[in-house]
């Protein structure tokens, strides 16, 4: 048979960064992840403030000369991006507003890396309020048509694909558009383009379970030469202040980076080579996943537009 190659595409933003030892105090600077927490039951806004860390665990201050809080750390802020290491730039971006982590990528950091993993290499992507392509494009919800507003007008969202679908679409929706804006967008092949891709939603809400994903895996890829398995992992969170809900919690980033890990080690003990492909673009995951030449899908809102823009081609 010919050389087929699994695909696992878990959206992600934010991995988890510590300072080097012996940093006693850095700047302070906006939380990558997270412009607020929930601390103590109450949501609250706050920088990053370097107190003391390692690789592991980075302490903060909800504002300078607060008492700080490294308990809420972890999870709340998977990195601090004062750390001089290069992830200041990274953090940047994130900053910028919440479709940051969202819209077109240059597809810099889109490649993938081999295992094993850790938890950390599993991005968090936070506040997620409006660059949600399956709400928008699909007008679900209470905010798809506030979130199409800010699309349209938001300097954040002005290379991303939803602006240019909203700002041209005809009819609504229209899913042949969509279908160009990718391909216009990313014009060069994907690295799993002839391949097997896997969608993992995770994050508010996990919409996959391992069994369905080895299950799906195995029926397109038995007897086939190439066991890969690419990882390109999203736990999303959609952060949806007029319901009040969605919001990221440290037990939900723990059992959503968990579930994903658990679904990496049930292929890979099902003698698949997995590389994880971890990147800070839902247009990129979107793309890929409408030219992927076989898909398995979750559950969520971006696997049924990927489902619509495939049956284009199978029609």
């Amino acid at each position: 048979m010919g050389r087929r190659t699994l695909v696992v595409l878990v959206a992600a933003a934010a991995a988890a960064s510590g300072s080097r030892p012996g940093d006693e105090r850095r700047p302070s600077t906006p939380c990558a992840d997270s412009a607020a927490v929930v601390f103590k039951g109450k949501r609250r806004d706050r920088t990053c403030d370097w107190v003391r860390g390692d690789a592991r665990r980075c302490e903060f201050r909800a504002a300078p000369g607060a008492a700080p809080l490294a308990e809420a750390c972890p999870a709340a802020c998977g990195r601090c991006d004062a750390a001089g290491d290069g992830a200041a730039g990274d953090g940047a971006a994130a900053t910028a507003g919440d479709g940051a982590d969202d819209g077109a990528d240059d597809g810099a950091d889109d490649g993938a890396a081999a295992g094993p993993f850790r938890a950390a290499d599993v991005r968090v992507a936070a506040r997620q309020q409006v660059y949600r392509v399956g709400d928008v494009v699909l007008r679900k919800g209470k905010r798809w048509k506030q979130d199409r507003r800010t699309i349209l007008s938001d300097p954040t969202y002005e290379r991303s694909i939803l602006r240019a679908y909203l700002r041209d679409m005809a009819r609504d929706p229209e899913w042949r558009l969509l279908k160009r804006l990718c391909r216009s967008a990313f014009p060069a092949p994907f690295p799993h383009e002839d391949h097997v891709s896997v969608h993992l939603r995770a994050g508010d809400r996990n919409a996959f379970a391992t069994a369905n994903v080895t299950r799906c895996v195995d029926g397109h890829l038995r007897g086939g030469a190439d066991r890969t398995v690419y990882v390109v992992a999203v736990l999303h969170f959609g952060e949806n202040d007029k319901t009040g809900k969605y919001f990221s919690t440290p037990a939900q980033i723990r059992d959503g980076r968990a579930l994903v890990l658990e679904t990496i080690g049930a292929l890979r003990d099902r003698g698949y080579a997995v590389e994880l492909q971890s990147n800070r673009s839902v247009d990129y995951d979107l793309c890929s996943l409408e030219r992927s030449k076989h898909v398995c899908l979750s559950k969520g809102g971006l696997d049924h537009v990927v489902q619509r823009l495939r049956k284009l081609d199978a029609g």
